[in-house]
């Protein structure tokens, strides 16, 4: 057998090469320069050639003489040129036997339309030039009758000829269903040209047409429309007998509503079930042999290639599988890695009900938990449920625990899959007709269940073991990637205590060192002069100097409040540092407000000019953070006291992560090396006299704003006012 090099990328090159080494024609191959490439193991038998290595890369055109090789050369620039180019002419084979040939010549492309290679194609019509001959030199002798009837036996010959060598090749190198229907069909009624054909596909008990001849006629066309049933005679007698078989007048007319005398059926199966035919009829009243002989040589043929179209398409269905299936085994990895510190369950089940989904045809994934009356209440859906009254049930009402389609998964663990999904088991059984095929799945972590995943399938589904396999793979990465993301949120946890077990330690630190500087030296101050002035007290009494004795109780008096003040204010240092946070949503707006009641109390009829901004609600605890909002404003008139008009804006800027509020005033404001210093226990930068207070204001502030997670900031240039802010973590 010869190489056939242009049709290696044939769908089934094996075939196609024993249809071409089949056929007597001698089809050869050329490169543009006309030089042999190839010849079919058939062609090489007519042209007696017994190897080809012994013509290989001969030059064509010189296998023919005077006219003929004129022709020849006429038709290679024709097929360079993209045109195809015929003629007859008389040459001799290798062996030097002289033979008249019907010649194409035709250009074949590469697949992007570049004309590579020259196809020349010479049939033998030596007997049909001998026979014309013979018509000639009989002509005298002959009727007018005889010569059309041979003359028609030889071009009927040829067109068959012809028809079968473009059937051949079609089913060779095409995959379309349709074209091969076509193929097949034409071939016949091209031979018989009296026939009618049709090609069927069998959906449930009838066979539906993909490709009907275009001589059939309207009412037959109609007819077909609808449906061959599986239960005609014609079709349950090519079941019986398998191959093709033909019928007589009493079983055509049946099958073709009186149409038909003669019908010949090729009844194809698959799995054992029919699941097409092929269908050939004629009003005449039975088949010559040579006819069905070209009806079931054709019928074979169609049977080879719908078997090559199934391997084909089995083979894509396979690897579009493989590739679905690791698709959703990165989109896992890919879970893993992108989500890697994501803790919210529901974003993650969702996650894998999307990637779970895109393995399977239409559908959707419940994930359900129970509620504390133990029904099934539905979580995460992905997919559009196929019913809105099923999508209101699901939504209100969830499913009872006992529902089958999750009752024994969860008790057992073990996957349910439904081929055949018990419609009403679990739901009105009107609303659920459009879900054929069902699993559910137990979801646990660390062994223990907490909810089920079940899917629901719109197509008749049989769960094949790879399927299985996938999916429970899918549910075990689902419970890992869960594990994971709840030890990363207990370790979050663990962290957040540590973290603020670690803020409380050191500000009692600052609170105890700021305690025993008091002690030691803000508390003796006020006492060393009541002290003092006792004794000088004592002495102008003792003199009766009662006037001065006046003075210096007035002096101790003042002492005495001064050290009422420092107490008052570390017992609310303490106050504020002990004081249990109770954690609830809270309105800075409101907070804000009643700050500038606060103030105005304090200050009286001095002028403000407030210019607060729309403010967030938080998370904290109310009374704790009105004494920061207090503190901030009462701080901001106080410290603007001397400005004509006190000017205080109160704004928030958000981040992904927390808030900030600004509280900004006109006063005298603070050199910017003492911003952190202020924070401190008594720690002032002006006079009493100055300014009223004893300097336990902003650390309270800070406190109470570090046990709410958050930090505080001073900023002043020292000559346009001072902005005060702090910081509140933002709920998600």
């Amino acid at each position: 057998m010869s190489d056939l090099s242009p049709f290696d990328n044939a769908q089934d090159p094996w075939l196609l090469q024993t249809i071409l080494d089949a056929s007597s024609d001698c089809i050869k191959v050329l490169d543009l320069d006309a030089r042999l490439l190839s010849m079919n193991a058939g062609g090489m038998v007519t042209m007696e050639i017994d190897d080809f290595q012994s013509c290989r890369n001969l030059f064509w055109p010189n296998f023919w003489a005077g006219e003929e090789r004129f022709h020849v050369e006429a038709g290679l620039e024709a097929a360079r040129a993209g045109r195809t180019f015929t003629f007859e002419g008389q040459a001799s084979t290798f062996a030097g036997t002289s033979k008249w040939w019907n010649v194409k010549i035709s250009p074949l492309r590469d697949p992007t339309g570049e004309i590579t290679k020259l196809l020349a194609i010479s049939r033998d019509i030596t007997d049909r030039k001998m026979a014309e001959q013979q018509l000639r030199e009989r002509s005298d002798e002959v009727t007018a009758y005889e010569l059309a009837t041979l003359e028609h036996q030889v071009n009927e010959n040829a067109r068959a000829l012809q028809a079968f060598v473009q059937f051949t090749t079609t089913v060779a190198s095409s995959t379309d269903l349709e074209v091969l229907a076509r193929a097949a069909v034409y071939t016949v009624r091209d031979v018989i040209t009296d026939a009618l054909g049709g090609f069927y596909l069998v959906q449930g008990d009838k066979a539906y047409p993909v490709f009907l001849s275009d001589n059939t006629p309207p009412h037959l066309v109609a007819a077909r429309q609808c449906g061959i049933s599986l239960d005609t005679l014609a079709v349950v007698h090519a079941r019986q007998q398998g191959g093709t078989v033909f019928s007589g007048s009493a079983l055509s007319q049946d099958y073709s509503h009186s149409y038909a005398n003669a019908l010949g059926v090729q009844l194809y199966f698959r799995n054992g079930q029919p699941f097409a035919l092929l269908a050939t009829a004629t009003q005449r009243s039975s088949w010559t042999e040579q006819e069905q002989a070209i009806i079931t040589s054709v019928g074979q043929g169609m049977g080879l290639a719908l078997e090559r179209l199934e391997a084909a398409d089995q083979l894509q269905r396979q690897r579009d599988e493989a590739a679905s299936r690791a698709q959703a085994l990165e989109a896992f990895a890919v879970l893993s890695r992108d989500l890697a510190d994501e803790t919210d369950r529901y974003v993650l089940v969702r996650r894998a009900q999307e990637i779970m989904l895109s393995l399977l045809t239409p559908g959707y994934a419940l994930y359900w938990e129970q509620a504390e009356d133990h029904h099934w209440v539905l979580k995460s859906q992905v997919g559009d449920i196929g019913n809105p009254e099923l999508q209101q049930l699901v939504d209100d009402h969830g499913l009872p625990f006992e529902a089958p389609a999750l009752h024994s998964t969860w008790l057992t663990g073990v996957p349910n899959y439904q081929d055949n999904y018990v419609q009403g088991a679990d739901t009105p059984a009107e609303m659920i007709r459009h879900v054929q095929a069902a699993t559910a799945f137990q979801v646990g972590i660390q062994g223990k269940p907490i909810g089920m995943l079940a899917i629901g399938r719109f197509d008749q589904r049989s769960w094949t073991p790879m399927d299985r396999a996938i999916l429970e793979t899918a549910i075990y990465s689902l419970g890992l990637v869960l594990e994971r993301a709840q030890n990363i949120e207990a370790l979050a946890e663990r962290t957040g205590q540590l973290e603020t077990a670690n803020h409380d330690l050191l500000a009692s630190n600052e609170e105890l060192e700021a305690f025993t500087y008091s002690a030691s030296h803000d508390l003796r101050t006020p006492v060393r002069h009541v002290m003092g002035f006792a004794e000088l007290t004592e002495k102008a009494m003792a003199k009766g100097q009662y006037e001065k004795a006046a003075q210096s109780l007035s002096i101790i008096k003042q002492a005495a409040v001064r050290m009422t003040n420092l107490i008052d204010g570390m017992l609310l240092l303490s106050r504020s540092g002990r004081q249990d946070v109770q954690l609830q949503p809270v309105d800075l707006n409101l907070l804000a407000t009643q700050a500038r009641r606060d103030a105005a109390a304090e200050f009286g009829g001095h002028p403000v000019h407030w210019q607060i901004g729309e403010l967030p609600t938080v998370q904290g605890d109310h009374s704790l953070l009105q004494q920061v909002m207090t503190n901030l404003l009462s701080n901001a008139v106080k410290y603007s006291a001397k400005c004509e008009v006190s000017e205080v804006d109160v704004w928030c800027e958000g981040s992904t992560s927390e808030w900030t509020i600004f509280v900004q005033d006109n006063g005298i404001g603070f050199e910017p090396q003492y911003a952190q210093k202020l924070f401190g226990i008594f720690q002032r930068l002006h006079t009493e006299k100055d300014f009223k207070g004893v300097g336990v204001g902003l650390a309270t502030v800070r406190r109470i704003v570090q046990r709410h997670g958050g930090r505080v900031f001073a900023e002043s240039d020292g000559k346009t006012g001072a902005t005060f802010s702090f910081t509140l973590p933002r709920q998600h």
